[in-house]
């Protein structure tokens, strides 16, 4: 008796523990769900060129489909690249700057 007892407890806890797991799982596919976005009460649908680049300069260019939809155009003018080169190499140029200003400071002190 009390091993079926201690199986049932055991089975309803399972229970419990599988439909919370399966309504979290739900809430959070909803969540990760995209929401429309609109402009002017028209839907927005976004096309990105090329597919699957993140990071960069995108330019965005808006085409009327009908009265309640507006496709959005994004292409790439800068790929992230060609921005981390150019950071990173303004970033070396103002630090090798301040070091070659405090040796000539160093060098007046010294005379």
């Amino acid at each position: 008796l009390l091993v079926s007892i201690l199986f049932l407890i055991f089975i309803v806890l399972e229970l419990i523990f599988y439909f919370h797991y399966s309504s979290v799982k739900n809430k959070i596919v909803e969540l990760e769900k995209p929401k429309p976005e609109f402009i002017n009460g028209k839907r927005v649908h976004v096309y990105t060129y090329p597919e699957g680049v993140e990071g960069g300069i995108f330019s965005k260019t808006y085409v009327g489909i009908d009265e309640h939809n507006v496709l959005r155009l994004r292409t790439l003018m800068v790929p992230p690249d060609e921005l981390w080169s150019q950071k990173t190499s303004e970033q070396n140029t103002q630090d090798i700057e301040p070091s070659q200003g405090q040796s000539s400071k160093e060098e007046e002190e010294k005379k």
